[in-house]
């Protein structure tokens, strides 16, 4: 990105098919020079500083003071790289850009009784057991499908999310009054959940490639077009379609 702007309100008929803000963003375009970076950023619970406790969690224990954070993980690496194809008329630049991340999470089945009852009906349709992959019974009750002694449950499990993003672009100008732009953007996004009962599997794939030509006539106007096309595939599913149960993608 090269620079950006935020239009909260007031914007003109070329921003249209926005009814509240609009953020309006100039991708980096190649130079003369050959120009390139590259970076890596991580950063992990370890590296995270401990935060105050809520008043909740003070409610429940008054010794608690601060609160660790949750277990995660992210890393960030990509590079870029720009230069002329012909000095001062022709030039190219091209990102590329990955992020990985986990997250694991806990998830109680605080009813009680529930995770013994699910045990019991999975005895005459087995299909049911599947409910309880990841699942460990808590030591808070008796082990039946009792709903005041029975046992809760609870469960860790992690999302993962892996990103990738890729970006080429060309300028050509061939004379000052004349500037014409041509942008491909990649996006290949995938959300993997061990918790089956969500949305467990989360893929999007998104093509854009997006033209444009400016035309400078006279030193008080311009004119300005610009041609789009995107594809966006997106599938918003889960990992237990295809069994005999299917997740309720929330």
């Amino acid at each position: 990105v090269k620079e950006f702007q935020v239009i909260t309100n007031g914007f003109n008929p070329e921003y249209g098919l926005d009814g509240g803000g609009f953020i309006n963003v100039v991708t980096k375009s190649g130079t003369n020079a050959l120009k390139g970076n590259a970076f890596y950023f991580y950063t992990d619970d370890s590296l995270a500083e401990s935060f105050e406790a809520s008043p909740l969690d003070k409610s429940r224990d008054s010794s608690v003071s601060s609160t660790d954070p949750s277990e995660f993980k992210r890393e960030n690496w990509g590079a870029t790289i720009g230069g002329p194809i012909m000095q001062d008329k022709f030039h190219y630049f091209a990102a590329y850009d990955q992020v990985k991340r986990t997250n694991p999470f806990i998830d109680r089945l605080n009813t009680r009784g529930a995770y013994d009852a699910v045990l019991q009906r999975a005895q005459t349709e087995p299909e049911f057991a599947s409910h309880l992959i990841g699942y460990e019974p808590n030591s808070d009750g008796v082990a039946a499908p009792d709903p005041i002694n029975g046992r809760t449950a609870s469960g860790l499990f992690n999302r993962n999310v892996d990103n990738l993003i890729l970006l080429g672009k060309l300028d050509f100008t061939p004379v000052d009054a004349h500037s014409a732009s041509l942008r491909y953007n990649y996006v290949d996004y995938e959300r993997k959940s061990t918790f089956l009962d969500e949305e467990s599997l989360k893929t999007e794939r998104v093509d854009s490639i997006v033209g444009g030509w400016v035309w400078v006539p006279t030193s008080r106007g311009l004119n300005d077009m610009r041609i789009q096309y995107v594809k966006d595939d997106l599938n918003r599913g889960n990992l237990r379609d295809g069994s005999d149960l299917t997740a309720l993608v929330r």
